[in-house]
């Protein structure tokens, strides 16, 4: 009788934790609202639009299509080659020969103390003639209104610097099992409320689309400021959020979507050479978050299993109710990811490989821990980053 109602507690613990812990969820995946789009403005400042560019040949001619493809017309594109070495300048070359908005502009040596993706961003900060500069990554294609919807955002909601979330083209097995686990591990550590609430130090930025200020970013110290850091997109949000300027983050899924990776290797370097830099506040919760996928990956579904079989074995009242509460559980979670996984335009059936993106994600995790803790630093597009 005492295992019986021990056993019982126990799930009831497992139950009640469980759900909890979805709900929590819930909240902080809701993004608000979405950016609303806007018509340009006629009367709207130069916007340089300035991308980084480092091997980047499978996706810089959709990208560009889709900046010339802008409704606010009054922009100029400046590609930085970050010492490519495949078609990625001649691609460009083509563009800009056809549009004088276009132009290709090739980086310097990488000096010491510099990420490369912040040095070609300096650089082609200090050749725009914007009044706002538009930091726009090569994987990332924007719907026609971007560029027009992000301005007036910014000019109406006073925002200094704009970022936005993008939706993510998912399509490979590997990127449907991971990226939804990992998007959703990062609801945990940045809440969308406190990133645009003035009165709080939280600082975001998406490095895929930022928007700034000319002014601000100079004031800032823009890419000079941060020339170390791996994870610029934050930290340059940080930089001027500190400063006493407004930053904004919100949903723009609607007006850019984003293809990051294609393999299993590409997903990992992503993911393992931004995690801990992510956390570098707080490096305890990289084995806190460890530890919780790993509970959540092994100890729910060994709940359900061992009810099932308990169920069969035993098929009595207190068996059926541990049974019921594990299966209620599992339930609900598996419905809520059926419709996380639909935002992404994946199939139901991929809600069953969670546990499987857990591991894989937790593992990816104390991979960027060990790595920077050792002292082999961080590999991306070809260089190795340390970094404290």
């Amino acid at each position: 009788m005492g295992w019986t109602v021990a056993l019982i507690a126990l799930s009831t613990l497992l139950f009640l934790g469980g759900m909890s812990f979805i709900l929590w969820m819930e909240r902080h995946l809701n993004l608000g609202a979405p950016i609303p789009v806007s018509p340009p403005d006629p009367d709207g400042p130069l916007i340089s639009i300035l991308i980084p560019a480092r091997n980047e040949s499978r996706n810089i001619r959709r990208c560009i299509h889709c900046v010339r493809a802008q409704t606010y017309a009054r922009f100029e594109l400046i590609v930085i080659d970050d010492h490519s070495t495949d078609d990625t300048p001649a691609i460009v070359s083509e563009f800009a020969a056809q549009d004088p908005r276009i132009r290709l502009l090739r980086s310097k040596p990488l000096p010491e103390g510099w990420v490369g993706k912040s040095h070609a961003l300096a650089q082609g900060a200090k050749a725009a003639q914007g009044d706002w500069l538009c930091l726009l990554d090569a994987d990332t294609f924007a719907a026609p209104e971007l560029l027009a919807s992000t301005y007036h955002a910014a000019r109406v909601r006073g925002a200094d610097l704009l970022s936005i979330l993008t939706n993510q083209e998912l399509l490979g097995f590997w990127e449907r099992v991971i990226s939804p686990v990992a998007f959703s591990g990062l609801a945990l550590v940045y809440d969308l409320e406190r990133i645009n609430d003035p009165r709080r130090p939280d600082a975001m930025a998406i490095g895929q689309f930022i928007l700034i200020r000319r002014t601000v970013y100079e004031q800032t110290g823009g890419h000079h400021a941060i020339s170390n850091s791996i994870l610029e997109d934050r930290e340059i949000a940080e930089t001027v959020k500190h400063a006493g300027h407004a930053i904004l983050l919100i949903d723009g899924r609607a007006l850019a979507s984003v293809r990051m990776h294609t393999s299993l290797r590409e997903i990992w370097e992503s993911w393992v050479k931004t995690i801990y830099p992510g956390l570098r506040d707080q490096p305890e919760m990289v084995l806190y978050l460890a530890g919780a996928f790993i509970i959540g990956a092994v100890v729910f579904p060994v709940w359900w299993i061992a009810a099932l079989f308990g169920l069969i074995a035993v098929r009595n009242l207190p068996a059926a109710l541990i049974f019921l509460e594990a299966t209620a559980f599992w339930a609900y979670f598996i419905r809520n990811r059926v419709i996380d996984l639909s935002t992404y335009k994946i199939p139901p059936a991929y809600a069953l490989t969670v546990p499987m993106g857990i591991i894989l994600f937790t593992c990816m995790m104390l991979d960027s821990y060990f790595r920077v803790r050792s002292g082999r630093g961080l590999t991306w597009k070809g260089r190795t980053y340390l970094t404290k």
